[in-house]
Formats: C-alpha cells, sequence, structure tokens
C-alpha cells in the first residue's frame, strides 16, 4: 500500500521539497484558468500528495527568491511527530535568509 511505502521511505527523517511545482506567477499574467491553471494544480497535487496519502504531517516555511517571488519550503515529518516538525520549520526559518519573518 502506498501509506506504508512512503512511511518505511521516510522512517524517522523530514522530506524536504518545494510546496509548489513553481514559484508564484506575477501577478500581471492576468488569467490562471484553463490549461495553465490545470497544469499548476497537477504538478503542485503531485508534490504534496505523498504527506495526504500517508497521513504525515506536514508545514511550509515561507521563503522568497532573490528577486522576492514567493516559494514555499515543504517538510514532512513522520507520523506523530508534528511538534518536531513545527520547531524545525521555525528553526529553518530563523536560519534561512529569504525566509518571510
Amino acid at each position: 500500500d502506498a501509506a506504508a511505502a512512503v512511511h518505511a521511505f521516510l522512517g524517522d527523517r523530514v522530506l524536504v521539497l518545494p510546496t509548489t511545482a513553481s514559484p508564484a506567477p506575477p501577478r500581471s499574467d492576468g488569467d490562471l484558468s484553463g490549461e495553465t491553471y490545470r497544469n499548476i494544480m497537477r504538478s503542485t497535487g503531485m508534490l504534496t500528495a505523498v504527506a495526504t496519502v500517508a497521513g504525515l504531517p506536514t508545514v511550509t516555511v515561507p521563503l522568497r527568491t532573490a528577486d522576492a517571488t514567493p516559494v514555499g519550503l515543504c517538510l514532512v515529518g513522520p507520523a506523530g511527530r508534528d511538534l518536531d516538525l513545527l520547531a524545525l520549520a521555525s528553526a529553518v526559518a530563523e536560519q534561512l535568509p529569504l525566509a518571510l519573518r
């Protein structure tokens, strides 16, 4: 089963991945409907589904690129380690110069 495979892979480690499949589009891009929107949602869903399928705690650390585009760092933790994952996210945010505070 998929959840068991994810649990076995993760063990007591933390999986680090982007929160979304791409940086946020500029506001000036206008319409995010149709195929563009579906592709963004599909790609992001593939990234975040691993935690959802396995029922694992997840937290996002909001960051920005050097040119101030918002992005996020997703941390997926072991089952039952929610508070530890939140503490790690806080420590990461304090250490990263591009974290949004």
